[in-house]
Order: C-alpha cells, then structure tokens, then sequence
C-alpha cells in the first residue's frame, strides 16, 4: 500500500504518502537524504496544499536501499493513517 485514504466526516480526503511519486524513494537514499517521512492531509484541488493533520519521520539508514525505505514507509504510513483517523473519530 503507497497510498490509502479515507473519508472523514466533512467528506474531505485523508491522504498518506511519503511523496505522492514513486521514484522518491530512489531519490531521497541517492541524494543521500538521512530522514524521510510520511504525512496525513487534507486534500485540496492543488496538489501539495492541504492541511497537514499528522506527520512521522524517520531516519534513513547508511546502507538502506530504495526498496528497503519504501517497505518501511508503508509499515509507518500504515499506522498513521489509523492514528489519523482514530483523532478524526476522537473529535466526533
């Protein structure tokens, strides 16, 4: 799973992405990135310009390939899209 959403309450989109492009992940561990992340937003017409609702980083390691932060990035996107909308269901 690169991308999940669900509809919250005022039928806005909850998005989690690293990047909303898959070659990003090949991109941040050849610029030798050392952290990386993943956010929930709103989603608006423009692409890029929702309201952040949460975000988690974390680092990149040494000799961490592409493949290898990907998988960590759904693990950890995963989990915060539950948390997103567990506070979204919290609010209610």
């Amino acid at each position: 799973m690169e991308y999940a959403a669900e509809r919250n309450h005022q039928s806005s989109w909850l998005f989690t992405s690293s990047i909303s492009r898959s070659s990003a992940n090949q991109l941040v561990v050849i610029n030798g990135e050392k952290e990386t992340g993943v956010t929930t937003f709103k989603l608006k017409h423009e692409i890029d310009t929702g309201d952040i609702l949460l975000q988690e980083s974390f680092p990149i390691g040494e000799n961490e390939t592409a493949g290898e932060v990907h998988d960590r990035m759904k693990e950890i996107g995963a989990r915060l899209l539950v948390k997103t909308v567990q506070g979204i269901v919290d609010e209610r």
